[in-house]
């Protein structure tokens, strides 16, 4: 999941950042960020194209994030 999600309506949505066009809340403290996020990764659905057919699936965000792959990041730890 990188800062936007595309929708299937042809929409975007904006992970809440002060980097990007975020267009939700003020995050003007790192209280305000960290509940506008909390919300929008785990509170928010989506409906995306599911896979490489033309079907839409709702997801919540979260659920949307994939493994780190040890075969791109090989410093990354079990652990971590």
């Amino acid at each position: 999941i990188t800062n936007t999600i595309h929708l299937v309506d042809g929409s975007t949505l904006k992970r809440p950042t002060v980097i990007n066009a975020f267009a939700g809340s003020a995050l003007s403290s790192t209280e305000l960020w960290w509940e506008a996020w909390k919300k929008f990764m785990f509170h928010t659905q989506v409906e995306v194209c599911s896979g490489k057919k033309s079907m839409t699936q709702n997801q919540m965000v979260w659920s949307l994030i994939g493994p780190i792959l040890r075969s791109k990041y090989p410093e990354i730890t079990v652990e971590e």
